[in-house]
């Protein structure tokens, strides 16, 4: 986004008009301002400066500098100027707004909080400043703030697809969240069950879903809606007879007491948002449970007003993450080149689509994305390391190490760059530098390769023994993984409804 819209007027006015040194600075303004509409960033920062030091003390001059600075994408300079220049002037608001979107632009949401809320405060009605302090509140996990401002933004510009993108994200994340906490605090209750047995549901995983809607029950016949959620999946599957019980234990519960099962009833009315304020303020696993389904549902009205908007890079964005999770790889291509098409050269959508194309078995193409990404994002990790794994799928193992090696530098955690490392090195001839890459990685080897591919460097480099204990280990994995599609197939019928 172009801030050129930000530029202020000059403060000149304690020059006498007649002055010649008043006609210079009016003159140098004059080219700054042609330059900046001309997109002539650096000559205008250039000019900007020399006004800077005949005006030091004029907040809106060094605003402008910083305006200059960040349209030439020298973001930390700008944010430097930007500094300065609401520390003359605190009611800056566009001040504000641009300092903390320069800290956006260094990656850093935690320091460009404090002046994107000073701009919302300043200017309540500013959709940019509510749209970047939404995007910094989400990139820092404060997923309930971010939902605040960015329903507030879906007022000011309803017709704007990214306050509804953003909106849908910023509940997307609340409710996964909300998950998260119910697993790490209550796995194998029966609201937990039961979230997972929606999601299988969606998913179009009915077998899975059938099994733990069936454990949620077992655990809490009473719980409203889990017997029609049964009823639909035998209707799926082509059992209406099945369907009909369960729909008819479904109605002999009754309505709920809506004295007590405060969050069934306003979810039943439709009052989303009150269940998800009331579900927050406790930690309990129906608060939990609840507070996932309201924001969940919240996500999915705001991600669908991006159908009944114009053609947008969100919407196309939406339709690919969807087929993405349907593993429909090459339709998923379609939808991000959809959205690079509208929004060119964005860094995000290139990523993702990379990441398509590769699921897609089309490497090569990949790589040309990959190339052209890495020239604008030579920071991010992963672009590194999809490029090695890219490279690596190429059979140019040789040109995979390096990108790999840089993925690890940026991202030492990464078991997926040390994992790809390791075999890099294995295939470049490289044993003993693959050992320590591949042993860190293999603690999350579910399907015995990584062990494989450690069993075989120990036995390059002459260690016998630790190969063949990286060997019993692989099988242990194979046993197991085979002892778990056993159990799934068994566990994960449809039967008929319980006696």
């Amino acid at each position: 986004m172009s801030p050129a819209w930000l530029l202020l007027s000059f403060w000149l006015g304690t020059f006498a008009a007649a002055s010649p040194q008043a006609e210079e600075l009016v003159r140098k303004s004059q080219q700054a301002k042609q330059a900046m509409a001309a997109g002539r960033y650096e000559e205008a920062a250039t000019l900007y400066q020399e006004l800077v030091r005949a005006l030091p003390g004029d907040a809106g001059m060094v605003f402008n500098l910083g305006l200059a600075r960040y349209s030439a994408g020298r973001h930390r300079e700008a944010a430097a100027d930007l500094a300065t220049a609401v520390k003359l002037d605190p009611k800056l608001a566009r001040g504000w707004l641009l300092l903390g979107m320069s800290r956006l632009k260094l990656e850093d949401p935690a320091a460009a909080v404090g002046p994107l809320e000073r701009a919302v405060a300043l200017e309540p009605a500013n959709p940019i400043a509510r749209l970047e302090l939404g995007d910094a509140l989400l990139k820092l996990g404060r997923h309930g703030e971010a939902a605040g401002h960015l329903e507030r933004l879906t007022e000011l510009t309803p017709a704007d697809p990214r306050a509804w993108y953003g909106l849908g994200s910023a509940y997307l994340a609340l409710a996964r969240a909300a998950f998260e906490q119910l697993e790490a605090t209550a796995p194998g209750s029966a609201y937990w069950y039961a979230l997972v047995a929606r999601s299988r549901a969606e998913q179009q995983q009915y077998r899975s879903a059938f099994y733990f809607y069936r454990q949620a029950l077992a655990l809490r016949p009473d719980f409203r809606g889990l017997h029609a959620a049964l009823a639909e999946i035998y209707r799926r599957t082509g059992r209406e007879d099945w369907a009909a019980v369960e729909l008819e234990r479904e109605r002999a519960l009754g309505p709920p007491d809506c004295s007590s099962a405060l969050f069934e009833c306003r979810f039943a009315r439709d009052d989303f948002r009150g269940v998800l304020n009331l579900a927050s303020r406790r930690q309990d696993p129906e608060a939990l449970y609840w507070r996932s389904r309201a924001a969940s549902t919240l996500a999915l009205k705001a991600l669908g007003r991006l159908e009944q908007l114009g053609p947008s890079p969100y919407r196309h964005r939406v339709a690919a993450e969807a087929l993405r999770l349907e593993e429909r790889h090459a339709e998923a291509v379609r939808e991000w080149r959809a959205a690079l098409k509208l929004a060119p050269g964005d860094a995000a959508l290139q990523l993702e689509l990379a990441r398509s194309l590769m699921a897609n078995q089309e490497h090569k193409a990949a790589l040309e994305v990959l190339d052209e990404l890495v020239q604008s994002r030579p920071a991010w990790a992963e672009v590194h390391r999809l490029r090695g794994v890219a490279l690596l799928s190429l059979q140019q193992a040789a040109e995979a190490v390096a990108p790999l090696e840089k993925a690890v530098r940026l991202d030492p955690g990464s078991t997926a760059a040390r994992a790809a490392l390791g075999r890099a090195y294995l295939q470049t001839d490289r044993p003993a530098e693959a050992i320590p890459h591949l042993e860190a990685a293999a603690a999350a080897d579910d399907d015995g390769n990584l062990h494989y591919l450690l069993a075989q460097a120990w036995l390059r480099t002459g260690e016998r023994e630790q190969a063949q204990a990286a060997f019993r280990r692989r099988q242990q994995i194979l046993e197991a993984a085979k002892q778990r599609a056993l159990e799934r197939e068994e566990k994960h019928r449809i039967t008929p409804p319980a006696p």
